[in-house]
C-alpha cells in the first residue's frame, strides 16, 4: 500500500464518528492518476516535475477516490467560488483549487 493511501486511512481513524478533514493537495487536473519521484530524485529534478523540492508526488483526478477507499464520504468545494472560508486569499488558498472535504 502507498504511503498516501495508508495516510489516508489514518486520518479515517483517528476521526470521530462524525469527524471532518479538509484535504488539500497538489493536483495536476491533466493526471489522471498520481506520479511519484523516484527514490534517487535529485532536488532539480523534484523541482522540475513537481514544483518544490520537498515535494515527491503530484496528485491527479484519482484522489477523491484514494479518500473514499480509505472509507471517507467525499465532496469537493471551492473557498472561493462559495465564500464559505472567510478571507481566503489571506489562508494562502489558490482561487483555482478545489479542496476535498471527507466526510466519517
Amino acid at each position: 500500500m502507498r504511503e498516501d493511501e495508508l495516510g489516508y486511512r489514518e486520518m479515517h481513524r483517528v476521526r470521530r464518528p462524525d469527524g471532518m478533514a479538509i484535504a488539500q493537495v497538489p493536483i495536476a487536473r491533466n493526471l489522471t492518476r498520481a506520479i511519484e519521484a523516484d527514490e534517487s530524485a535529485g532536488e532539480g529534478e523534484l523541482l522540475k516535475n513537481f514544483g518544490h523540492i520537498d515535494a515527491l508526488r503530484m496528485y491527479g483526478l484519482d484522489d477523491p477516490e484514494k479518500l473514499k477507499k480509505a472509507g471517507f464520504s467525499v465532496g469537493k468545494r471551492n473557498a472561493f467560488e462559495e465564500s464559505w472560508v472567510p478571507n481566503a486569499g489571506q489562508h494562502g488558498l489558490d482561487p483555482r483549487e478545489d479542496l476535498y472535504v471527507a466526510l466519517k
